[in-house]
């Protein structure tokens, strides 16, 4: 069951990552292997975590989708925050 949550979150992670680079007209493949990491992490700890709605073979479906894109957008704020951060660093302000 994990390996199916771990694929779901991945190809979800991966989605909204390539979505946020298509809507921001940006190009970062860093980005889309950290939204499908993150993707990932979130289907398997919503899965763990919360057990509410329709459950398929095991898998609790809307925690899965909602960790799936949820932790990929946050990873994406901090990703954009400690770049823009780190680069405000660098130039001294």
């Amino acid at each position: 069951m994990i390996i199916i949550i771990l694929i779901i979150g991945i190809l979800l992670g991966a989605f909204t990552g390539w979505g946020f680079l298509t809507i921001a007209d940006r190009h970062s493949r860093a980005l889309l292997v950290t939204t499908s990491t993150f993707g990932a992490l979130g289907a398997v700890a919503a899965n763990q975590l919360l057990s509410w709605g329709l459950t398929v073979w095991g898998i609790s479906i809307l925690p899965v989708l909602a960790g799936s894109i949820v932790l990929p957008l946050v990873s994406i704020y901090g990703f954009y925050f400690g770049k823009n951060y780190f680069k405000k660093l660098r130039a001294g302000n």
